[in-house]
Formats: C-alpha cells, sequence, structure tokens
C-alpha cells in the first residue's frame, strides 16, 4: 500500500466521526492525544518525564511527522535511546554497588598505606562516583586546619584586619552563619571560650580531628587516593559487567535506531516524490484551463469587433 492510499483509508475511517474541523484543531488534538497516551506510562520513577516529552516535540519538529507512519518511526527511536540509558544507568549502578563491598574498603586501604584494621571505618563517599561535594570539603578543612596553625604561629594586632584576606579558609569555617558585620575574634571568642585567641585556635583544631578525621585524611593526598579508587573501580567494572552481552545490547539498539532513521528518511522521499507528481499531474489541467481563458478572450474579441462593426 502507498503512503497516499495508506492516507486515503485512513480518511474514510475517520468519516463520520467528531472532533476538531479546522487544520489548528486537529494539529492541537493530535498532540495532546499523543502526550496522554505515551506520557503516561512505561516510565521509572527516576526518568525525566518533562525531559522525554521535549525530546518527542523536538523529534516531531525534525522530522515533520504528522503521519501516524512517522510517529511509529519516532517512537521505536524514542524506546531504543531509553533502553541506551538505562542500560548504561544499570551498569553504573552495579559498579556503585561493587564499589561499597568491603573488601574494596581493604584493597584500598593497602594501596594507600592505610591502617587495613580500620578499613571498614572510612566513608562511602571515597569510593561513590557521586561525593555530594565531600571530597572538595576535604580540601576546604584542610586548609581551614593549616591556616589556623599558621595563624597561631604569627598572632598578633597587626594581622587581625587581614585574616579574611590571608587566611580565607579558615576565615569562612569561622565565619559562616554569621552577619557581614560580626568580629572575627569575637566569634571565635564565643564559640570556643577560651581566654586567648591562640587557645581559641587550638580548640578549632582539635575539633577539625575530632569532627573531620576522614576528610583530613583525604586531603593529604587527594590525586593519589582518587587515582586508586579510579583504578578499582576499572577494575570492577571489567569484573562486574558482562561485556560481551552489553555489547550485543548495545548493538542492538544501536541497529534499531539506525533502521528506525532510515525508514524516516525513506518515508519523507516517498511523500516528498508524491507531492512533486501531483504537482505534475497538475501542472496541465492549469495550462488547459489557461489556453481555455485565451480562447474565450479571442472570442470575446471577435463578438466585441462584430458589434462594433
Amino acid at each position: 500500500m502507498t503512503i497516499k492510499k495508506y492516507g486515503q483509508a485512513v480518511a474514510l475511517s475517520n468519516q463520520g466521526q467528531t472532533g476538531p474541523k479546522t487544520l489548528l484543531g486537529k494539529q492541537s488534538s493530535a498532540k495532546n492525544a499523543r502526550k496522554s497516551e505515551i506520557f503516561v506510562r512505561g516510565y521509572l520513577d527516576w526518568e525525566d518525564i518533562e525531559q522525554k516529552k521535549a525530546l518527542h516535540e523536538r523529534l516531531l519538529e525534525q522530522w515533520g511527522a504528522d503521519d501516524p507512519t512517522s510517529q511509529i518511526f519516532i517512537a521505536t527511536i524514542e524506546k531504543a535511546n531509553l533502553e541506551c540509558e538505562r542500560l548504561m544507568s544499570a551498569q553504573k549502578l552495579k559498579v556503585e554497588g561493587a564499589m561499597m563491598q568491603l573488601n574494596i574498603a581493604q584493597e584500598f586501604a593497602q594501596h594507600a598505606h592505610f591502617d587495613i584494621l580500620g578499613a571498614h571505618l572510612l566513608p562511602a563517599w571515597y569510593f561513590s562516583d557521586d561525593d555530594d561535594g565531600q571530597k572538595i570539603l576535604a580540601i576546604g578543612i584542610d586548609q581551614a586546619w593549616v591556616q589556623a596553625s599558621k595563624l597561631q604561629r604569627n598572632y598578633h594586632d597587626s594581622v587581625v584586619p587581614r585574616i579574611a584576606q590571608d587566611y580565607p579558609q579558615l576565615f569562612e569555617y569561622v565565619m559562616k552563619g554569621q552577619s557581614a558585620n560580626a568580629s572575627f575574634l569575637s566569634v571565635l571568642g564565643l564559640r570556643y571560650k577560651q581566654t586567648t585567641p591562640s587557645l581559641n585556635l587550638t580548640s578549632l583544631m582539635n575539633e577539625i580531628r575530632e569532627k573531620y578525621p576522614h576528610h583530613l585524611q583525604w586531603a593529604a593526598d587527594p590525586r593519589r587516593y582518587q587515582i586508586i579508587i579510579d583504578a578499582l573501580r576499572a577494575d570492577l567494572a571489567l569484573q562486574a559487567l558482562d561485556l560481551d552481552k552489553s555489547s550485543r545490547y548495545m548493538t542492538s539498539i544501536q541497529n534499531r535506531l539506525l533502521k528506525a532513521t532510515q525508514a524516516l528518511i525513506h518515508l519523507k522521499q516517498i511523500q516528498a516524490s508524491d507531492a512533486n507528481r501531483i504537482i505534475e499531474l497538475e501542472a496541465p489541467k492549469s495550462k488547459k484551463v489557461g489556453k481555455l481563458h485565451q480562447h474565450q478572450d479571442k472570442d470575446e474579441e471577435k463578438d466585441d469587433g462584430a458589434i462594433a462593426a
């Protein structure tokens, strides 16, 4: 069945049905129907439905998919893309789960020269791909401790006005949540309640040691530790993932994407060819009508001439 005949069959099947009559109304109704049909089922809780809707609309616009056949091919592309995203997410979760195993912490402790007996106390963010900013925080906490130690050694009344500039991480650690016009020494004294700034700084350093031991440990050599973590992750990926099966899945998905895209291209070529054929068929009719008008004009001129004579 050609595209033209398919369209005629659809038109016949819609006879007698009620609904929008204008082209704009029909397009709006079709868009709403597609949304309600496609986007109320089949998605997981963590998937962004609004993002999928936006992708769907962009695909429809890109391919000018205003007929059922084109929309079927678009749906095939969307389904293949969704399966690809889910496969990659599943692989990521599998590796993340393997990274949380106790033996991974022990391996890391061994390579990093940590106490292996205390490996089970290492926080999960050491090994997570998404550490929620803890590794960056560790650098800041470590800098605050180093700057507190330096300020304690070099403390003098003359350095007080420049604490915010010369000891920025320490200043941020102490002044977080305070008003802009608050005094650093006043806040430090109220928090640690010691008799001198030097003693208050000692209390601050002790607090950091007690509160952030793993952050300080990470900040001692963050680049080296991250390289060890990445190497363990790569090794686990090779062990945990069935790469042959994953490769077959990905190849299947890519083939479906390619075939659906090729089918859309071919369909658009057929539609363009049918449109050109219609234009070519209509052209002789237009010429005949033009010639008929010319003959009529000449006959009218003759009649006018005869009447004038």
